[in-house]
């Protein structure tokens, strides 16, 4: 059985305070046949250094430094720098459990027609401390689900993939570039275009730890909404289900609803 060349992405932004760890925790993985392509997205603290430390260490690593452009445009371009039959992501502030990616090479050779995999994951505070499991409240099929149900799933269920996933080259060429005009949804939009055309395969194991922290863009810029409801209305009538549709318009509105909430609890504040 042969053993596939991995990419493990990082895309970098003033990730000082924890790009250690993730580093620690790709290097530290069973399998070991993989390169590792950090692309730093303009930062202006000491992340690249610490990068260059661990490039005289290991010849695996790829560094490119780039002129700040959000985290979809370092993604396409550290795709496009993927030297791997596999892509591996990893967020700068996220670790790698250390059979990570042995198992998902383990799910390629159960489901050889899946074009994305992905895993459990533990939720983390700042300090690495457990919060929850991601995956157990999303209701999926048993390890695999076919194309199309999979993108519908993401419309109707949320999205279930956290953003360390695993993708085959040949699907990143097919589905082609994340939408650069998207800072928060990029990834979600991303999947359902994947999950409409390719399988999916998963494990329940927990192989990645998900920083969570209350001062995260994601979390405190409200622009967040409109980019999910942009999201589901370009999907509004691709989807051939009424159900879906209906799914679509129920979660608009409860957009909304959690976008005025957010703006009275912020304002209260002032």
């Amino acid at each position: 059985m042969t053993r596939p060349l991995v990419t493990v992405v990082i895309c970098s932004y003033n990730g000082e305070r924890y790009i250690t760890e993730t580093m620690d925790s790709v290097l530290a993985q069973t399998y070991d046949n993989m390169e590792v392509v950090v692309v730093d997205d303009g930062s202006f603290d000491k992340t690249v250094s610490i990068i260059k430390k661990y490039m005289q260490l290991d010849a695996r690593i790829r560094l490119f430094i780039r002129k700040n452009s959000g985290l979809a445009a370092s993604r396409n371009f550290a795709f496009q720098q993927a030297r791997g039959e596999w892509v591996a992501t990893v967020d700068q502030d996220d670790l790698c459990h250390p059979e990570r990616l042995s198992k998902q090479i383990e799910l390629v050779n159960r489901f050889p027609t899946a074009g994305l995999i992905f895993s459990g994951t533990n939720m983390i505070d700042d300090r690495g401390g457990y919060l929850s499991s991601r995956l157990s409240s999303y209701d999926l099929p048993d390890s695999f689900v076919k194309k199309g149900v999979a993108g519908e799933l993401l419309i109707t269920n949320g999205c279930y993939i956290g953003s360390a996933y695993f993708i085959k080259l040949t699907t990143i060429n097919q589905v082609g570039k994340l939408d650069e005009s998207l800072r928060h949804a990029c990834d979600y939009e991303y999947f359902i275009r994947v999950g409409l055309v390719n399988d999916f395969a998963f494990t329940r194991d927990n192989l990645v730890s998900w920083r969570s922290h209350s001062n995260q863009e994601s979390v405190t810029n409200l622009n967040r909404f409109a980019e999910f409801r942009s999201v589901l209305l370009r999907n509004f009538w691709l989807s051939g289900l009424f159900s879906t549709r209906l799914t679509i318009i129920v979660k608009l509105g409860r957009s909304f609803g959690s976008e005025a909430y957010r703006k009275i609890r912020l304002y209260s504040k002032c």
